[in-house]
């Protein structure tokens, strides 16, 4: 039930997982200082990962559900998507233009980020969800809980090693900033950032 089925599937899995390591791998200094290699290899993961989500949704063995799951689903999907596009590509460069931050590797702790350390994981969450519930299948449900769980790999391992490296006072971010889980706290510090919002 959880695992592949398909030779084609398994591939999925395997593109996906080269995918998300791009995430890993734009965090390693020799990328973190060459933004346009970064940003190449970003786009790239980016056009495999929907090309992947295209394939499977196409692909998949439709379950039975109601119409009002499916409808939840695409609020879900829709929602996570364009939190996920605000809090991993736009928010940063807005808040450091904003602050007139003039290097990339500043820590920005505002907005989502203060929220947690990894609100992208927080979205990406939302999104697999949606995406089960908008296109329910058993392929869709697989793939996505792969995407998840790579999602938790990718934040935990620049967590732990790229970022506490790349970003001065990330170690101290660690202590006031919850990992993924929001608290009332990092609620009340996010609500308070978003009045200034970029």
């Amino acid at each position: 039930m959880w695992l592949p089925t398909t030779p084609r599937e398994w591939w999925y899995i395997v593109i996906s997982g080269l995918g998300f390591s791009v995430w890993v791998l734009v965090d390693i200094p020799p990328l973190a200082n060459r933004p346009g290699w970064a940003r190449g290899l970003t786009l790239l993961s980016a056009l495999g990962l929907a090309g992947v989500f295209v394939l499977t949704t196409v692909g998949r063995t439709p379950w039975p559900v109601p119409q009002g799951v499916r409808l939840l689903g695409w609020a879900g999907l829709l929602v996570g998507v364009g939190l996920l596009v605000y809090s991993t590509v736009l928010e940063i460069p807005l808040r450091q233009r904003r602050r007139r931050m003039l290097s990339a590797h500043v820590l920005v702790q505002e907005g989502t980020y203060a929220l947690c350390r990894h609100p992208g994981a927080l979205w990406m969450g939302l999104f697999v969800l949606g995406w089960v519930l908008a296109f329910p299948g058993p392929e869709v449900a697989r793939v996505a809980a792969s995407w998840f769980v790579m999602e938790l790999i990718v934040v935990w391992i620049q967590d732990r090693w790229t970022l506490p490296r790349r970003l001065p006072g990330y170690t101290l971010y660690q202590r006031t900033t919850p990992f993924l889980i929001p608290t009332r706290a990092s609620l009340k510090a996010a609500w308070h950032t978003w009045r200034r919002r970029p």
